[in-house]
């Protein structure tokens, strides 16, 4: 008996089942304007491209990490490419043949 009622103090601690959170369903009868229903009777283009396209959680993460990947590679050369046109002339790359000459006449 005693494993019984401590199997039944247990039970009291466990968590409940959520109540159940699908969309109710309206019968045509009583359907309203589209423009007045819920979001969850009628789901939006981003939900439905979710489940079609990511139906696994790896391959949404894969996904995300690799647009961020290629993202920040676009980015990067693009502001590089930007820098060197606002600086140019500035830069050592755009004047080093000055030096490199003057410091090789000096040699000889």
């Amino acid at each position: 008996m005693d494993t019984l009622a401590s199997l039944r103090d247990f039970a009291n601690f466990l968590p409940r089942p959520l109540p159940n959170l699908q969309p109710k369903v309206i019968p045509s009868s009583f359907s309203r304007p589209p423009s007045t229903r819920d979001c969850f009777e009628s789901p939006n283009c981003a939900i439905l491209s979710k489940c079609a396209l990511f139906k696994r959680n790896y391959v949404m993460l894969t996904a995300v990490f690799g647009a961020g990947f290629l993202f920040e590679i676009g980015f990067n050369s693009t502001m590089d490419k930007v820098w060197d046109m606002n600086n140019r002339g500035r830069q050592w790359k755009d004047i080093r043949h000055k030096y490199i000459k003057e410091s090789e006449e000096d040699d000889e």
